[in-house]
């Protein structure tokens, strides 16, 4: 039976064990380890790596950074070669993942069986794709949690509900809550280039007339309560316009190649895009501290 510790919440103790209670002959096999990946704490893996892909999403840099966010569901049947029981469940979070369904918000993945052969699958929430995960999770489910919900029962009530086929519909009429739009929303009557000042954090019943969404982090730090630097935010803004305004007076200079009558000059046209392309790796191979000569 899973218990909660300093490393794991109530409410991931009380999700596990209510996984187990799905169905016989399951077991807890583990929600934190000090290893890497979301069975690792977030402040673990930066340590570790910073660069481990569960401290990457904004709702995993948000959050309790001292709990596990991983769930390893065996299923002994599946140990012995039989993939039904595993596959029964898979079936359901392919349809709903198939949908796009929204109760998957708060999750990153699941690993494990969507059908009844020997090798294993994955569905990725966050990217809407497929992978193939290891042979160990030919036996057992891993489910990834994002971080910013790891103490949220709600998220959880959002899984076991698909886990137990039970429709989107019948789910929100039963009082079944999403987590899209749980932390933050946007202030539609703020100029866009007011950042720092759209963003704020509101309950949904309060406000139902606002678009709720979780943005980047880069906005609004929610796990410190820091707004973002807004000298750094203008000063992105401003050269993302410099960009655009070589990108204009390169299609301009194209433009005026093509003469009134029809038709485009080959010749300087080649010139122009090989000249763009020198450029453009001259200053990636500065960028990086290169001291080559493209031309």
């Amino acid at each position: 039976m899973a218990v909660a510790t300093a490393r794991i919440t109530d409410a991931s103790a009380r999700f596990m064990n209510a996984l187990v209670a799905l169905e016989p002959d399951t077991e807890n096999s583990g929600i934190y380890g000090n290893k890497p990946g979301y069975h690792g704490t977030v402040a673990e893996n930066l340590a570790r790596n910073p660069r481990d892909y569960s401290v990457q999403h904004p709702l995993d840099k948000t959050g309790p950074r001292d709990k596990g966010r991983a769930y390893d569901w065996t299923h002994h049947k599946a140990q012995r070669g039989d993939y039904s029981t595993m596959a029964k469940y898979g079936d359901r979070l392919e349809k709903f993942f198939l949908a796009k369904d929204p109760r998957f918000y708060g999750w990153r993945e699941a690993l494990g069986q969507t059908d009844t052969d020997k090798a294993a699958e994955a569905l990725d929430f966050d990217g809407w794709f497929r992978r193939v995960p290891d042979s160990t999770h030919e036996w057992h489910w891993h489910f990834s949690e994002h971080t910013a919900f790891v103490a949220d029962w709600d998220n959880k009530l959002c899984m076991l509900s698909m886990l137990k086929d039970q429709s989107l519909a019948d789910y929100l009429s039963a009082g079944g809550k999403l987590m899209k739009g749980a932390l933050m929303g946007i202030r539609e009557d703020l100029p866009v280039d007011c950042v720092p000042n759209r963003w704020w954090r509101e309950d949904a019943e309060t406000n139902p007339t606002v678009q709720y969404q979780f943005w980047m982090t880069q906005v609004w730090d929610h796990s410190h309560g820091a707004a973002v630097d807004a000298a750094a935010a203008k000063a992105d803004a401003a050269a993302l316009r410099t960009e655009i305004s070589v990108v204009k007076s390169e299609l301009a200079a194209i433009k005026a190649l093509i003469p009134a009558a029809g038709g485009i000059d080959p010749a300087a046209l080649a010139q122009l895009v090989q000249a763009a392309v020198r450029d453009g790796l001259g200053d990636a191979l500065r960028a990086g501290g290169q001291a080559i000569d493209p031309a």
